[in-house]
């Protein structure tokens, strides 16, 4: 839908509305060819020692070399399979969004619009043999507390299509089209995303917490970036024209382009580095017993020192999954200035010349990445690198 409510070219409304199937990819489908019995993949909860790490295997020997022969296929017990569920089904999402536009002065505009997608069906891979947590669990005895075939399969991981996200997004752009040696363009986004579990990575296995409770998984997405603006910029200098030429020769001719960006810090979660609820894997999340949340605007040692609160986080129980929300924190922002300066020489009348100055950072703006989030880590809470320094490159065109 578009409509100019005033008819006179310079308003427009426009809406719009529409569902959308996804897609799978390839290489997501083809996972299965990762496992057994086409691949081995062997998860080592209880190594006998670094010189014999398959001694606890059946029979005490090396698994490899491993090759497959569809007339005999061959499983290292306890084995790890990987399938698509039966009642898979094709991901879709509905996009919609709402825009007003208005033109003002002779070349400048401004748009402001609301954008979102909802989309559901998303696939996500399930331990389906996720091990049972007894009195007398242990990280050794993981497999042994699988609850179909214990002894035979270890991790039964099942592709489904169980998860959903959003999106909502509040976006604006001022622009000025070139003209009369300047052109500019701004854009600036107030959004949210989440997602049912983390769904960012080249395969569907994102990993949880808890198979039996994917409830504890909703939370933002891992590329929630809460605030973006973006400016660019191109400037021609060309105003010299009553000069003598060799005056005008220096001063015209010039561009300058330069794009800044300032954006928020992207989400993190905090993990404690343990199979604190015993099912064999090292990713739960801490608890949370406190206010985590610091002021970033301390003096940088300080910051460096701790982002956020670490006393706020501590180890859960035995056999206890932590509390602590998945993606509840954010990283240090982003801000930076690139430039551009270029100019142009004529040497014949087919023939151009180009000097070519290109500036990364170029008020070499401090950014902090992000701290680092595992509770038994010494660095813990600490932010030890920053994102990269100015650079200059200077280059030479030669067109014909």
């Amino acid at each position: 839908m578009a409509w100019d409510p005033f008819g006179n070219g310079k308003t427009s409304i426009r809406g719009a509305a529409g569902i959308f199937f996804g897609s799978v990819s390839g290489n997501e489908w083809n996972t299965p060819s990762n496992y057994q019995p086409f691949a081995v993949r062997q998860q080592f909860n209880d190594v006998q020692s670094l010189t014999n790490p398959y001694g606890n295997l059946p029979g005490g020997v090396s698994p490899f070399p491993y090759s497959y022969d569809p007339k005999n296929p061959r499983f290292i017990l306890p084995a790890s399979i990987y399938g698509i569920s039966q009642d898979f089904q094709w991901p879709y999402s509905y996009q919609f969004n709402f825009s007003i536009e208005r033109q003002f002065a002779k070349d400048w505009s401004a748009t402001i619009a609301y954008v979102g997608t909802l989309s559901h069906r998303l696939p996500f891979t399930v331990d389906t043999n996720y091990p049972v947590y007894t009195s007398t669990a242990t990280t050794a005895n993981v497999n042994s507390r699988r609850p179909i075939d214990t002894g035979l399969l270890s991790s039964i991981f099942s592709a489904k299509s169980i998860m959903n996200a959003s999106y909502n997004g509040l976006q604006s752009t001022l622009e000025k089209r070139f003209g009369r040696h300047f052109g500019l363009k701004g854009y600036y986004t107030f959004s949210k995303t989440l997602t049912g579990a983390q769904l960012q990575n080249n395969t569907l296995l994102g990993g949880a917490q808890d198979y039996r409770n994917l409830a504890e998984e909703k939370g933002r997405s891992d590329f929630d970036r809460r605030h973006n603006t973006v400016t660019s910029l191109i400037w021609t200098a060309d105003y010299f024209g009553g000069m003598s030429a060799v005056p005008r020769a220096i001063l015209n001719g010039w561009q300058i382009s330069a794009i800044a960006t300032v954006r928020s810090g992207l989400p993190f979660t905090v993990t404690t580095g343990r199979d604190n609820n015993l099912d064999g894997n090292s990713n739960d999340r801490a608890s949370l017993v406190g206010n985590p949340f610091l002021d970033p605007n301390r003096a940088r040692s300080a910051v460096t020192g701790a982002w956020f609160n670490t006393a706020a986080f501590t180890q859960s129980s035995s056999g206890v999954d932590g509390t602590a929300g998945r993606n509840i924190l954010d990283g240090p922002g982003f801000r930076g200035v690139d430039l551009g300066i270029f100019r142009n020489f004529k040497a014949r009348e087919r023939m151009n010349l180009q000097f070519r100055a290109e500036i990364t950072n170029a008020f070499n703006l401090v950014s902090l990445n992000g701290p680092n989030t595992v509770q038994n880590s010494s660095l813990f809470g600490t932010i030890r690198s920053a994102s990269d320094m100015r650079q200059v490159q200077l280059g030479i065109r030669l067109t014909f």
